[in-house]
């Protein structure tokens, strides 16, 4: 993939190389987001139910394959900028379910998500060294996730989308890569990193609704600063 072209990597981040142009602008972006839904390309997930979603989640999946790092820590930035938006809007409701939290926390089946996403952002500065850190946040013990539908919330309630988000963050470093093209079915603890990853930024959009229900408004919310 192109590098932006009127954008220079930050230091000391790597610089992705994806298959995918990246944008110059949020509306560029939006339209070559629209362009991929149409697009030959992987079946859409079925909880990418528009088309900037359904772009959205191929153009981050192509950049994963290339570069899962550098995806990862978009992904990560996202996360963290849509997680800000729901603390300060939706803490009452996400009081007791495993959202906030902080290092030290005991850890039975998962890390808070705001743990888990404080891991991964670490990991991605240092791999070896947060590896376990990140394995120890991942809960493997979920039978059910947000977006099955005996928990499927309301529009109203989006933001419990966000209960995935770090479990995704996780998988995408923790998930060994494949070849098979049916490993994007099921749930993420079998999705490859490049799943995660595109899926974890439709999580983090969706998540949004309750708020704005604009999901061309919501992706420029969370991705905007890496498009201009």
């Amino acid at each position: 993939m192109k590098k932006p072209v009127a954008k220079q990597p930050q230091a000391g981040k790597p610089a992705a190389e994806t298959a995918v142009a990246a944008p110059r602008a949020d509306a560029t972006f939006l339209e070559t987001l629209r362009s991929l839904a149409t697009a030959t390309g992987p079946a859409a997930w079925e909880h990418a139910d528009d088309p900037v979603l359904i772009g959205l989640e191929r153009w981050s999946r192509a950049e994963a394959t290339a570069d899962r790092t550098a995806a990862l820590r978009v992904l990560v930035e996202a996360a963290q900028r849509g997680f800000e938006q729901v603390a300060a809007r939706s803490a009452a409701a996400l009081a007791d379910v495993g959202f906030f939290g902080k290092e030290g926390d005991q850890i039975w089946d998962g890390a808070a998500v705001e743990v888990q996403l404080a891991r991964v952002s670490a990991w991605l500065d240092d791999p070896k060294a947060m590896q376990a850190k990140v394995d120890e946040a991942f809960d493997r013990t979920r039978q059910l996730v947000v977006w099955d539908d005996d928990l499927m919330p309301s529009a109203k309630e989006s933001f419990f989308w966000y209960l995935e988000v770090g479990q995704l963050c996780c998988a995408a470093v923790l998930n060994k890569p494949t070849l098979s093209e049916a490993d994007d079915k099921g749930d993420y603890y079998g999705w490859p990193p490049e799943v995660c990853i595109a899926r974890g930024l439709v999580v983090a959009v969706r998540g949004l609704r309750a708020y704005e229900p604009s999901v061309e408004k919501n992706v420029v919310s969370l991705l905007g600063a890496r498009l201009r």
